[in-house]
């Protein structure tokens, strides 16, 4: 189990980089990758 938090993590991280780099706002965000996040259960 220890593994999935690991990716889990990884996975978020990726997020926040996408997040930083383009310099979006948290709607606009949200309206791009929310989905994703979900469906990965990082929300």
């Amino acid at each position: 189990m220890e593994d999935f938090y690991t990716i889990k993590l990884d996975i978020y991280k990726t997020f926040v980089e996408l997040y930083l780099a383009h310099g979006l706002s948290s709607r606009e965000f949200n309206r791009l990758y929310g989905k994703d996040m979900e469906r990965l259960g990082l929300d």
